[in-house]
């Protein structure tokens, strides 16, 4: 998951995963809709199988997977990882 979310952008026309050849008819539809289509499914996909949070802030090429949490998107990620960097960069509680 996180290599392939690395390629992922949220600005269509710099959107790597578009790229990948998935489908022989991908191309013939609409490249926004796919985008939508591949950004649910990712997102489904990453609460189904979870995040580790402490290995996620201390390994900067996991970051984005933090962006496909429910409730979370690009900027409450980055936001949130700022947050714990500043609080000494590990959680240790839930609460």
């Amino acid at each position: 998951m996180n290599e392939i979310l690395n390629l992922w952008s949220f600005v269509i026309q710099e959107n790597q995963v578009l790229n990948l050849n998935l489908h022989p008819m991908q191309k013939m539809i609409n490249q926004a809709r796919l985008q939508d289509a591949l950004e649910d499914t990712s997102v489904i996909c990453v609460n189904k199988v979870g995040i580790d949070l402490n290995l996620i802030v201390n390994h900067d090429h996991m970051h984005i997977l933090l962006s496909f949490i429910s409730g979370f998107g690009p900027r409450k990620a980055k936001k949130f990882i700022q947050m714990i960097k500043k609080s000494g960069g590990r959680i240790t509680t839930r609460g």
